[in-house]
């Protein structure tokens, strides 16, 4: 029984450390998509703006 749970936690251990591992860069891009839009929402209007002014 101590064998069978031993293998256990090493088997939680290593999904954990591989779910982790995952999170990094998952978390990386969504936090890259959210300055997109932040950036995308300033300045477009700033476009359109100029581009009412021009013509």
């Amino acid at each position: 029984l101590s064998r069978a749970a031993d293998y256990q936690e090493r088997e939680l251990t290593s999904t954990v450390q591989t779910m982790v591992g995952l999170l990094g860069p998952l978390m990386l891009l969504t936090m890259a998509g959210f300055v997109i839009l932040i950036v995308l929402a300033v300045m477009l209007p700033i476009m359109q703006m100029n581009n009412f002014m021009a013509g």
